[in-house]
């Protein structure tokens, strides 16, 4: 059976020479076919399908005539990746889920007959292929069956040794796609800063860029836990917004993460109709606006050195923009949130930071730490000096 349909894929990729497909690029594939060169022949097939040589109808028959023939032959990852291209092609969910299926059955009985040290690539692609099942689950309203799928890749990526990027990158995007069609913003934006982290940018066409920054962004506002901004402003996906309707999205964050209350309440003005559009982040205007003063105080604890962590209440309503007797309360939604630690005297009117939340440095804070770090060399030098200088005294006291 298996000689028959290698038989049938090397007349078809003769056949097709005169077809849709530049004759050079079939006659490239046709050559590797038969002097049995898998790696290099998956490379110009995966080529030709990310320059559009093979699309739509063409891809489905030419999977279904020539790489199905030499599947056992190909890296199961590579396989997969190529069956998951082709699925895109189907004219609609069911055909492709009932095409990814049979695919993912053929690997995982090869799998079988495969030693126990090849496994590993088996159940990888396995992986990638589920999660383009679960994504149509999911666009099918079938929100069970993409969870089990999501949680059997999970199982499987906590044991696996090493885990291609591809494959990680597949699953935290199902995941982030799964968590908003839930509207659970926090675990949204964890699974798409993780999807970033695995994904080249240069691999993310252009409207998804877009598409995903303003999800991110909007993730990042309403999220009541998400007081920490820095890796989402850093990542040149947020570029993606610039010139865009939603930019403003973007200085609102960065109003957010350091705690610049009279920008925020500027931008809430002059953007009051783009915020409007988005009745999520409208309603959500409390929340920012206690964002934004935790956020300044989170800042100006920042930018105090080790020993001048004992703030009085005056200098955070005045960081904060709030009246003073709001400021124990601003401190204990902090602490609460365990975003700082400390002491608070309400007879002093002060409170001791023993503790802030880390978070990710621009060049302008680590500019702060620099100069910190060189006071503190200073003084240490200076107490040395000291130090020696009454040691003498000392010893003969």
């Amino acid at each position: 059976m298996e000689r028959e349909l290698f038989e049938a894929a090397g007349q078809y990729l003769n056949i097709i020479k005169g077809g849709e497909i530049d004759r050079a690029v079939v006659e490239n594939m046709e050559d590797l076919f038969h002097r049995k060169m898998w790696h290099q022949l998956t490379v110009v097939i995966n080529d030709a399908i990310k320059s559009g040589t093979l699309k739509g109808d063409t891809l489905i028959t030419f999977y279904e005539s020539v790489v199905k023939a030499i599947e056992t032959k190909l890296n199961p990852l590579q396989v997969v990746q190529i069956a998951v291209s082709t699925s895109k092609q189907q004219p609609d969910h069911a055909t492709a889920l009932t095409f990814l299926q049979a695919v993912l059955q053929r690997i995982e009985d090869t799998g079988m007959r495969r030693k126990e040290m090849e496994k590993v690539s088996d159940s990888e692609a396995g992986i990638y292929v589920k999660m383009r099942i679960a994504w149509h689950r999911l666009e099918t309203d079938d929100m069970d069956g993409c969870k089990t799928l999501l949680d059997e890749a999970k199982a499987l990526l906590d044991v696996l040794a090493e885990v291609d990027s591809v494959i990680s990158s597949a699953y935290y995007w199902t995941s982030a796609q799964y968590f908003k069609k839930k509207q659970a913003s926090g675990e949204f934006y964890k699974a798409s800063l993780r999807y970033l982290t695995f994904t080249p940018l240069e691999d993310i066409d252009e409207l998804q860029r877009v598409e995903l920054a303003r999800d991110l962004c909007i993730a990042a506002l309403i999220t009541d836990n998400i007081f920490t901004f820095g890796e989402l402003l850093m990542h040149p996906v947020m570029d993606s917004l610039t010139g865009t309707e939603n930019e403003w999205m973007v200085k609102m964050i960065r109003c957010l993460n350091y705690g610049h209350i009279t920008e925020f309440e500027s931008l809430c003005t002059s953007e009051a109709a783009a915020i409007s559009a988005h009745p999520i982040v409208f309603s959500s205007k409390q929340l920012l606006k206690q964002k934004v003063a935790i956020a300044s105080v989170l800042e100006l604890i920042f930018h105090r050195k080790a020993d001048e962590r004992l703030i009085s209440f005056q200098d955070i309503a005045e960081a904060a923009v709030v009246p003073v007797k709001e400021v124990e309360l601003l401190l204990i939604k902090a602490m609460s949130l365990g975003l700082v630690k400390g002491r608070i005297d309400e007879v002093e009117q002060s409170v001791a930071i023993t503790w802030a939340l880390p978070h990710a440095l621009d060049l302008d804070q680590i500019a702060v730490i620099k100069d910190n770090i060189g006071d503190w060399k200073e003084k240490t030098k200076t107490t040395m000096t000291l130090v020696e200088d009454h040691t003498r005294e000392l010893l003969e006291d």
